[in-house]
């Protein structure tokens, strides 16, 4: 197991830069391994109505274990969406699928293995651009922190259903009218230092399009459904009591999975946080988790 030390205070190079990439000037943030070359390299996709620098100690923690770490605002949302506009809208999953490819391209370097990490909605993005787009092995693993493979009655208007029609209605009616979710920060963490910051955060957002969302529930349906040809190694951690992103899309994901494949499910008993990543009260640490799963599949260094 790799110890990271949390109080190490060696500065770790960053670079923020934007980049243009189909027609958007993409905010982006690079964690410069301690180590260079770097073990691995990763991709870290947020969650929709958020920013990528609250990714932050996670990012660190994984440049001070020799991982490289690139990470970048979703069209609509956070920087990226303050710059261009159409705030709330990621262009649907075709368009964040591109935005992948051509983000681990920038991080991605030759001979070294490259995983992609994303929680929430973005969770449910790198499962399916692995589902999708990895039959050349480009990406050697996959980190799912709480995927919305299945969304809770609160990421919905009030009268509005995951299965509902009206959803589908308002998205093809109107499809950039805003759909507000009802989750509440202390539903997310109960970490008194990131609840302030959720509440100062000027990125942060409780809205999205109709059809930004919409595409979210049906490409978590199709990741769930296309569970048995899934072969990218993986790792999913969720609370079994999250209200946001219950934990029984995960399982059936998980149980239709080929029976040889490189899966490993981490289902935390008793926790109703949505982003774990912030808990420091749970049995296992998540970021410490995460770095010892990339690190456990990158080769072993050479005498």
């Amino acid at each position: 197991m790799v110890a990271i030390n949390y109080s190490f205070t060696e500065i770790i190079d960053e670079r923020k830069e934007w980049m243009y990439h189909d027609g958007i000037e993409f905010y982006t943030h690079l964690y410069i391994s301690v180590q260079q070359p770097p073990k691995a390299t990763v991709l870290i996709v947020h969650d929709i109505c958020e920013h990528v620098n609250r990714y932050d100690a996670l990012a660190k923690a994984f440049a001070r274990s020799d991982i490289q770490v690139l990470g970048f605002d979703q069209r609509g949302f956070g920087h990226t969406g303050k710059r261009n506009g159409h705030m709330g809208d990621n262009g649907g999953v075709a368009a964040v699928t591109r935005d992948i490819a051509f983000m681990s391209r920038q991080v991605s370097i030759p001979g070294i293995p490259h995983f992609l990490f994303g929680h929430s909605g973005g969770g449910t993005y790198v499962l399916n651009y692995c589902s999708n787009h990895n039959s050349d092995g480009h990406v050697s693993g996959v980190i799912a922190s709480a995927p919305a493979l299945t969304m809770g009655k609160m990421l919905f208007p009030s009268g509005i259903s995951a299965a509902g029609w009206a959803k589908r209605l308002m998205a093809k009616i109107s499809p950039h009218s805003r759909t507000y979710n009802k989750l509440t920060p202390e539903m997310l963490t109960d970490n008194k230092q990131e609840l302030e910051k959720l509440a100062t955060s000027k990125y942060m957002m409780n809205w999205c399009t109709a059809s930004t969302l919409v595409s979210m529930v049906d490409m978590g349906k199709a990741v769930r459904r296309h569970a048995r040809s899934f072969r990218t190694p993986v790792l999913v951690i969720i609370g079994d009591s999250d209200v946001a992103t219950p934990c029984e899309g995960v399982r059936e994901f998980i149980f239709h999975m080929p029976s040889d494949s490189d899966r490993e499910y981490v289902e935390l008993i008793n926790c109703k946080y949505h982003e774990i990543d912030f808990q420091d009260n749970l049995d296992i640490d998540p970021i410490e988790k995460y770095v010892d799963w990339i690190i456990s599949r990158t080769p072993a260094p050479t005498i």
